[in-house]
């Protein structure tokens, strides 16, 4: 909370996609629970979208916060604290099932926290939210592989949902793969065992395990295949797009200098929140130092066990950053060419998570090295050992940083001009962070290495890694935190709007107006938010930002249609269609407002009523889908896809009932079957815990 306690503390309010699109989602989703809605159609979004279909949608951590809260922009902000502190929690736990000290725990866990893809990313929600439940399915599929039991899978199970449900997809399918790869791996070692009984114990748990998390998210990948047929990007992307936001090589770098990663907004030909790979300063450090007592002392110094875990940890670690560097190393484009699913996501950076995942691990082990041989060798020891190389990483960073401030002297002789303003060039500013940053590691190790000489009490040795951590971290925080995860606004200024202008029930909108002037309606505006505003007033749009379209509305964009057709009211009438679908201009009424009467309006379903002197057909400016029906006085009829996108249905003169109705009867029937699922499973835990307190 220190750390950034702009935002804990809620002094700046972040900035970002957290803001203009995940805040107008959760807001929009938990909206339409509070008015007996399920969050099937978004018309507030593009002409309407399904987001039913986005995975999401379905989170039911989203659903508490917003059923207990409702969302602003302060409890958005509190939400990513709180995911961070979870991940932290995950990694002690974990740390705790290794066998490592508290110390190497606290470690650990404060550096994945507070990591550079936490704080790079934090406009990610759903990235910082899936490396949050990353160490939680880790552990409890360590803990499943130990002990195969139902109870185990069941809650493996369980975790993993919650992960797919509020991660970015991405994230969710790179841990599939690793624990896809653990298991295999785990399987071959049972058969050169030739152990067939525990095979088959392993195999049952697997299939009820994963049987379980297809139920619990049912409705969620069910709607995301459904989609996935009807919007741009459920297709494969071309491998030059899937490469694009892959890790630079000289990100490397940010390991050390995550201050260098903002030097400028396009750091090495990418996004500057898409580069930082920090890890903390003594999790390296610890590393290093147990890579070289691994090489000078040899296996003897070491536990088999422990030279086994590094050693995997460390390829891991290694692997990922490589797959991360998808421009710079194949594999990527491998994975692209052999790998399913992995020619559906963009930015391969984010793999720089189970990166970061897996170096933490093995610095871990390291770390675990050097307490216990504390304990069982004494302080004089292994006092010296760290106490010298310490001293030895504090001179190499030294040189580093005297040779970044040689060429940030060399560089700062040239300015540039900005918005009237002359400045230092993106050179200089990115030697001049490398030396800041590295003249505060040089500090904190010095400080380090005496204290470890002077300090006699093994507490307050760890007291001292600790308050060194701490430091380093809230520095690599407040040097990024402006660049990458706020903006200089109060989130209460942000959250007036919100109680102000967001009404609680879904107003009629205007049809005596274009429905591209829907976009924002008149003498308001919230602060610091500018995308997706229609989500808060209620009003559909045929704006907005989102990573996905249908294509028959990216069609309709790209010849014009869509643009044309928003010129006239979200409801009107015309006389003719053609065989074509293309609504006859000529035949259009200006005036059908005067003649159609809105009943009802809410996100699935919209209810009017007109009266016509001769046959019409009703134009309902929103995209088609498959599950829109419509209802003419009561009673289903033939709906008609318009101008390649919207809706329409021909109506007889005389006052006529019209419903327009989103009913996805499949993503219905797998709601109701997730929501049994979860409470199965609630009651499985009730029963074992009521049984557990029974027999103690």
């Amino acid at each position: 909370m220190g750390s950034l306690w702009q935002v804990a503390f809620l002094q700046a309010t972040m900035k970002w996609d957290i803001m203009d699109i995940t805040l107008p989602w959760n807001y929009y989703i938990t909206e339409c629970l509070a008015n007996g809605e399920l969050p099937l159609w978004n018309p507030f979004l593009n002409g309407g979208f399904a987001q039913m279909g986005i995975n999401d949608t379905w989170n039911p951590i989203t659903w508490l916060i917003g059923w207990i809260f409702g969302y602003d922009a302060t409890v958005i902000q509190l939400q990513y604290i709180g995911h961070l502190f979870f991940s932290g929690i995950g990694f002690y736990h974990l740390g705790k099932y290794f066998g490592w000290s508290r110390t190497t725990r606290l470690l650990i866990a404060s550096s994945f926290m507070l990591s550079g893809f936490m704080i790079g990313n934090a406009q990610h929600l759903g990235w910082t939210i899936g490396a949050s439940w990353l160490p939680w399915v880790f552990l409890n599929y360590k803990k499943w592989e130990d002990d195969p039991s139902i109870l185990r899978s069941v809650f493996l199970a369980m975790i993993s949902a919650l992960m797919f449900l509020g991660s970015y997809p991405g994230v969710f399918v790179g841990a599939v793969y690793i624990l896809l790869g653990m298991f295999l791996f785990r399987v071959i070692h049972i058969l050169c065992k030739r152990n067939f009984s525990l095979l088959k114990k392993i195999i049952g748990s697997a299939i009820l395990s994963g049987v379980t998390f297809l139920m619990l998210t049912l409705v969620s990948w069910m709607g995301m295949l459904r989609l996935s047929k009807y919007i741009n990007r459920g297709d494969s992307f071309a491998l030059d797009s899937t490469l694009s936001g892959s890790l630079p090589f000289e990100a490397i770098i940010t390991f050390l200098f995550p201050f260098a990663s903002v030097s400028n907004m396009v750091m090495w030909e990418n996004d500057w929140t898409l580069v930082n790979c920090y890890w903390g300063l003594l999790p390296f450090c610890f590393l290093i130092f147990g890579l070289i007592k691994l090489v000078t002392s040899g296996v003897s110094d070491w536990g088999a066990n422990e030279i086994a875990k590094i050693r995997w940890y460390l390829f891991g670690g290694i692997l990922f950053f490589a797959i991360a560097m998808g421009n710079d190393l194949p594999l990527r484009t491998w994975m692209y060419e052999f790998v399913p699913l992995m020619d559906i996501f963009r930015l391969p950076t984010y793999f720089r998570i189970f990166g970061i995942f897996f170096l933490l691990i093995a610095s871990g082990f390291s770390m675990s090295y050097f307490f216990k041989k504390d304990i069982s060798e004494g302080f004089h020891l292994i006092g010296r050992q760290v106490h010298k190389k310490t001293l030895a990483a504090a001179m190499t960073i030294l040189a580093i940083t005297l040779w970044a401030k040689n060429n940030a002297s060399i560089h700062s002789q040239v300015l540039v001009e900005r918005k009237g303003k002359f400045e230092l060039t993106a050179d200089a500013q990115f030697y001049n962070n490398v030396f800041t940053q590295g003249s505060l590691h040089f500090m904190l190790l010095v400080l380090l290495s005496i204290g470890l000489v002077f300090l006699k009490k093994n507490y307050l040795r760890k007291g001292l890694l600790l308050a060194v951590l701490c430091m380093d971290l809230f520095f690599a925080t407040q040097f990024n935190i402006s660049s990458t995860v706020i903006h200089d606004v109060s989130p209460k200024e942000v959250n007036e709007a919100f109680h102000y202008f967001s009404p609680e029930e879904y107003p009629l909108p205007p049809i005596n107006q274009p429905f591209k002037k829907l976009h924002r309606v008149a003498n308001f505006d919230y602060v610091h938010l500018h995308i997706n505003l229609n989500h808060f007033h209620k009003i559909p749009s045929p704006n907005g930002a989102s990573p996905a379209y249908f294509k028959w509305s990216a069609r309709a964009m790209a010849n014009g249609l869509f643009q044309k057709t928003i010129q006239y009211p979200l409801v009107f009438a015309a006389e003719r269609i053609s065989t074509e679908g293309i609504i006859e201009e000529a035949t259009i009424d200006t005036l059908s407002f005067e003649k159609i009467n809105l009943l009802h309006f809410s996100p699935n379903q919209i209810e009017l009523e007109s009266n016509f002197t001769k046959s019409m057909s009703i134009i309902f400016l929103q995209n088609y889908h498959p599950d829109w029906k419509v209802y003419l006085n009561e009673k289903e009829t033939s709906i008609i896809q318009c101008n390649d996108t919207f809706l329409a249905v021909e109506i007889a003169e005389g006052k006529q009932n019209i419903r327009f109705a989103f009913e996805p009867k499949v993503e219905m029937s797998a709601f109701y079957g997730s929501v049994i699922s979860w409470i199965i499973v609630f009651l499985f835990f009730i029963t074992i815990t009521l049984r557990k307190r029974g027999k103690s």
